[in-house]
């Protein structure tokens, strides 16, 4: 039904229809998605999003989707792919303001070469700033709570306004833009300034350390750490001592330098065969603890009876529709 659509987009923007999950999540398995629109600033951005809701299109908004997990089914809909090939950033002293489309690590790559920090907790993350803010995104001790000032947000009915930090409403990797529907345009970062080298060597350091323990995902295909931590616990501690290390499922295994990551090891490996060891591996762990794990992946499309009410509910993505 897309290839027939008369939305008037930008000339500048790529529309393309039947696209392979391989090509739009760091995971690859999945289906195809129906419509992909894909645009690198935030002002097209504002206005690609803003003219299909207004024509009655419902969207969802990602950037590298770096945490999410496609259907094998697909996703019969329009997403808005938001993702820049350049960091844009503008520097105003302390603060950066930044395009949500923006790639993290480089954002964060360039808070050290201005002497900024804060952000070193963000090295290697291949996914964007917006997405980033909307789950936020964390390790070694920080998370974009922390340094986030402030986000430009368009809303389904065409407002647009900057939310302060505490409208973001931050909790454990999550943001109130995952329960009140909206898209994530630029966000202000503030970042002291700091010693230039003493920020490189913390960057440089969490950088080993995550190629040290984590898959990278251009070799090892994965969409991060596949759950969240339950209050007070660690997940691949729990998951390490339920015996689930050598789990695996189809095409998909238990990464064993980080049980914490599900990668998929195999061509032909789908999402169902992902979403079937996680809840073998939520399973060990409740079987073992009586700790009930829940996904910080993200599932977009229809999985059917496969996918747990409470997992549907918790972190299915959200779909922006028309007000």
């Amino acid at each position: 039904m897309y290839r027939d659509w008369k939305v008037p987009l930008p000339a500048d923007v790529r529309v393309e229809y039947d696209v392979p999950a391989s090509r739009l999540t760091t995971i690859g398995a999945g289906g195809r998605v129906a419509a992909v629109v894909s645009v690198e600033s935030a002002a097209l951005a504002e206005q690609v999003c803003s003219t299909l809701l207004q024509e009655g299109i419902s969207l969802v908004v990602v950037g590298r989707g770096s945490n999410l997990l496609i259907a094998d089914s697909g996703y019969d809909g329009v997403m808005v792919r938001f993702l820049a090939s350049e960091p844009d950033i503008i520097h105003e002293g302390e603060v950066l303001d930044v395009s949500a489309g923006s790639r993290t690590d480089d954002v964060a790559r360039c808070a050290v070469e201005l002497g900024l920090a804060g952000l070193e907790f963000a090295a290697g993350l291949p996914g964007s700033v917006g997405g980033a803010v909307w789950g936020n995104a964390g390790g070694f001790g920080s998370d974009m709570s922390k340094v986030t000032e402030s986000a430009r947000i368009l809303e389904p009915d065409g407002r647009v306004s900057w939310w302060e930090a505490a409208a973001l409403g931050f909790g454990y990797r999550e943001s109130a833009l995952q329960h009140k529907p909206g898209i994530l345009l630029r966000v202000r970062l503030r970042l002291p300034a700091g010693d230039r080298g003493q920020i490189r060597r913390r960057r440089e350091a969490i950088l080993e350390d995550r190629r040290n323990r984590f898959p990278d995902w251009r070799r090892h295909a994965n969409a991060g750490c596949f759950f969240r931590n339950p209050p007070g616990l660690h997940a691949a501690v729990l998951i390490e001592r339920a015996g689930a290390r050598t789990r695996s499922k189809g095409g998909a295994r238990v990464w064993e330098r980080h049980v914490g990551f599900i990668v998929r090891e195999r061509p032909g490996c789908t999402a169902a065969d992902i979403l079937s060891l996680g809840l073998q591996i939520a399973e060990d762990v409740r079987r073992h603890f009586g700790v009930d794990l829940l996904p910080e992946v993200r599932f977009l499309g229809d999985f059917g009876d496969l996918l747990p009410p409470r997992w549907r509910a918790w972190n299915s993505v959200k779909i922006i529709e028309p007000v």
